[in-house]
């Protein structure tokens, strides 16, 4: 481990969130690291986890297969109209966890939902709407 003396005291930090790491601007291991973690980042693939073979899988259903081959399509329009880097700036954690993302939505969307009016005592009409959800019912 190096002494407090091996760096300048000039205040300045750099702190990397994910991995909770503060290094010293003046510190040569703070650029390597840098530059390392760049290099990391070059190197992964924004469709990483995404099938985009066109056969359909085993597992798969028709419905499903046909929905893969939509959201491929779009993944693919997008990449093509934005490029590399606008769409890592559009999808930070990449297009695998946009569809899940996607279809954890749609699926809360198509849950059923119970309508029903209560009356107050001065009678007015007031509409509720009861969620179900997996937890619980909500009101």
């Amino acid at each position: 481990m190096a002494n407090k003396n091996d760096y300048q005291d000039n205040g300045t930090l750099i702190t990397f969130g994910d991995e909770g790491q503060t290094l010293r601007k003046d510190d040569p291991r703070t650029k390597e690291y840098v530059d390392r973690k760049k290099e990391e980042f070059e190197n992964v693939s924004i469709f990483e986890g995404v099938n985009l073979n066109n056969k359909r899988e085993d597992s798969e259903t028709y419905e499903d297969y046909k929905s893969r081959l939509k959201l491929n399509k779009t993944f693919m329009k997008i990449y093509k109209k934005f490029g590399r880097e606008k769409s890592w700036e559009l999808y930070p954690a990449g297009f695998k966890v946009a569809a899940e993302s996607a279809l954890e939505d749609y699926k809360k969307s198509q849950q059923p939902q119970l309508t029903a009016t209560m009356k107050t005592e001065d009678g007015q009409e007031i509409p509720v709407t009861i969620k179900n959800s997996e937890d619980a019912t909500t009101v």
